[in-house]
């Protein structure tokens, strides 16, 4: 009995759960039906005026009409006025019809049936070709009537055919004015107290005339000041060659011989300082000649290329158990976004491969673009975020970069049926990001999940009639679109991979290839310490006296 009770207060809480989740789609349903009547109004509106237009032109059309009528009945009466006139005398001619009040006969018409009554016959020929061009103008205005009649048939067809609930705003022909005539006007708003500058004075400097620059007097009375700010920096070239003595004892107590560790890196005679401004200029894409230039103009020391690239070499080894910590890291993270490009050594083709999240980044080069690569460095395995490259299939829970997906749903709108796929792909993914900062969980979670996966999979389907490429990405990548709903750690999007990977495409540019493996070593370890302080704010020499203390 007690069991019974307890699954039918689950299932209740699962029906009051399922209940919450349709009164939101209730919800944002009446919110998009409001959308679509004020769609519908505005073509209402518009197919109101065309209509307007149209019994216009009919009213026009009928009015020639009527004029048209009264000029054949005019006509009429005029002829038969002439052949009654034909049989009598000139005198006795009868006066014809005259025109009635308000008609629409100008004055030359007016002239014309003065002159018809004094019998001169000749004048019939006139009266003709001002039925004629009558005529013309009743040709003119049907025409008028013909286009309006189109254009309305036009509207027509319009709404009938492309004013749906789905029609996007880009395919409205007759949109009224958007803009508002309160709009903000430029400039700094009321009650705004302004920021004033990060940098601060230091030092003052007043400058004063002593004498008159005109005369030479020196009688002068003060009138008025203005202030400037100069920022600048003190050139210190003082260059300080150290000898480090490393001494070592023994204890007395226990025979064990003691070496202090010397505060310098193997394998160079240089200082943390000069590192720290050879690797700066390394990340900005300088040549060995150019850090070799720039070392002896600016502090005068002469040393060679190779001297320098020794240098960097022994810097990239020293580092090189810091990125070791960072995989750690990572791996302890639990997830990471995940992405590759290609680099050249000695003429071949290689992979930078680079893994970061908020914290971290790890950046290694290898030969081969397989998934060992990730499965070596992550053998526990981490949750990844990726464009999915067929080589993070290893890892057991995955999010695709939805900005991937989108971009691609982009390319592929060439008609209007594509883009209004593409637009409400881009609805599900507003919707899902809706979910995620509503911070849904558990059941709830499930329940978004499975609706937002049958809209997405509808969406494929959809898609394999017009762009069949697509629709086969976008139905493998559906299984995991919504990872991001589950885990609220992770990003839907891959972006801070794609940022990250910039500074390796620069280098790319810059240097074009690399020349040996170690070489490739080098590289990875210090684009990997590189990004990772630059996300943690750490300068560059800070970092590596960091690791030389550690």
């Amino acid at each position: 009995m007690t069991s019974d009770i307890t699954l039918l207060r689950r299932e209740l809480l699962r029906a009051a759960e399922r209940e919450k989740g349709y009164e939101a789609t209730i919800q944002e349903n009446g919110r998009r039906t409001a959308k679509l009547e004020a769609a519908v109004a505005g073509l209402t509106a518009d197919l109101a005026t065309s209509r307007e237009s149209s019994r216009d032109a009919d009213r026009r059309l009928q009015e020639a009409d009527e004029k048209f009528q009264k000029i054949e009945k005019r006509n009429q009466e005029l002829e038969e006025e002439i052949r009654r006139l034909k049989g009598k005398p000139a005198g006795g001619a009868s006066k014809p019809k005259a025109c009635p009040p308000g008609d629409p006969c100008d004055v030359e018409d007016q002239e014309l049936l003065r002159r018809l009554e004094k019998g001169r016959y000749r004048d019939g020929r006139r009266a003709a070709g001002l039925v004629q061009r009558l005529r013309g103008c009743i040709a003119i205005l049907t025409a008028e009537n013909k286009e309006s009649s189109t254009r309305n048939a036009k509207l027509e067809r319009f709404k009938r055919q492309r004013a749906g609930p789905h029609m996007p705003s880009s395919a409205e022909q007759f949109k009224g004015n958007t803009q508002s005539d309160d709009r903000k006007k430029p400039g700094r708003g009321p009650g705004h107290i302004g920021k004033s500058s990060t940098v601060k004075c230091n030092e003052t400097e007043r400058h004063r005339c002593n004498k008159c620059k005109s005369c030479g007097g020196r009688h002068l009375k003060h009138k008025g000041q203005s202030c400037s700010k100069e920022t600048d920096v003190e050139v210190i070239t003082k260059v300080k060659t150290i000898n480090h003595i490393t001494e070592t004892h023994e204890c007395m107590d226990c025979g064990v011989l003691n070496t202090p560790k010397t505060p310098i890196i193997p394998g160079t005679s240089f200082g943390v300082s000069i590192l720290a401004i050879l690797f700066n200029l390394w990340q900005k894409g300088t040549t060995i000649d150019g850090m070799t230039d720039h070392i002896r103009e600016e502090y005068g020391l002469e040393y060679c290329g190779a001297t320098v690239q020794n240098a960097m070499a022994a810097l990239g080894k020293f580092l090189e158990p810091l990125q070791q910590e960072i995989i750690r890291a990572i791996q302890d993270t639990g997830w990471c976004n995940g992405d590759e490009t290609g680099y050249r050594k000695n003429g071949e083709d290689i992979w930078a491969w680079l893994f970061c999240n908020n914290r971290f980044t790890l950046v290694l080069m290898d030969k081969g673009r397989s998934m060992q690569i990730p499965a070596l460095l992550f053998p526990r395995g981490v949750r990844i975020i990726c464009d999915g490259l067929g080589s993070y299939k290893i890892f057991p829970t995955m999010q695709r970069c939805w900005a991937h997906i989108l971009r691609d749903a982009k390319d592929a709108a060439q008609d209007a049926a594509s883009q209004e796929l593409h637009r409400r792909l881009q609805q599900v993914f507003a919707d899902a990001k809706a979910a995620r900062k509503a911070e849904v969980c558990g059941i709830e979670a499930e329940f978004v999940v499975q609706e937002l996966s049958a809209r997405t999979r509808g969406l494929a389907k959809a898609y394999m009639d017009i762009c069949p490429a697509f629709g086969k990405k976008l139905a493998n990548a559906e299984p995991n679109l919504f990872t991001f709903l589950y885990y609220h750690d992770m990003p839907p999007t891959n972006n801070a991979a794609e940022r990250a990977i910039k500074a390796i495409i620069r280098q790319r540019r810059c240097r074009e290839q690399l020349k040996t493996a170690g070489g490739m070593m080098m590289f990875g370890v210090l684009m990997t310490c590189l990004l990772t302080w630059k996300q943690q704010e750490i300068s560059i020499r800070d970092g590596i006296l960091a690791q030389i203390q550690a």
